[in-house]
């Protein structure tokens, strides 16, 4: 009767933590600008059927910042938006 090999196992676990603040000033009647950062933390452990460990661990403060028009405040409004992400 052959026999049959352990059973080979392997764990990996990710843990993503962020933090955001932004903030929305008036300037003006029909102007806002809005500005935020983003800090983010990730952090990967793996062990690898072999025995194998590793540990990866990133860091990032990302950007965001905005401007609103509202030529008819409660109708109308116009945006445009620039953010950056983290991967």
């Amino acid at each position: 009767r052959p026999t049959l090999p352990a059973l080979a196992t392997s764990y990996s676990k990710n843990e993503l933590y962020g933090i955001y603040f932004q903030d929305i000033i008036a300037v003006g009647e029909h102007w806002n600008v809005m500005v935020g950062l983003r800090h983010d933390n990730s952090v990967r452990y793996s062990r690898a059927a072999n025995g194998a460990r590793s540990y990866f661990s990133e860091d990032a403060l990302t950007q965001r910042y905005g401007v609103v028009y509202q030529p008819l405040p409660e109708e109308v409004a116009f945006y445009a938006t620039y953010a950056e992400s983290f991967n």
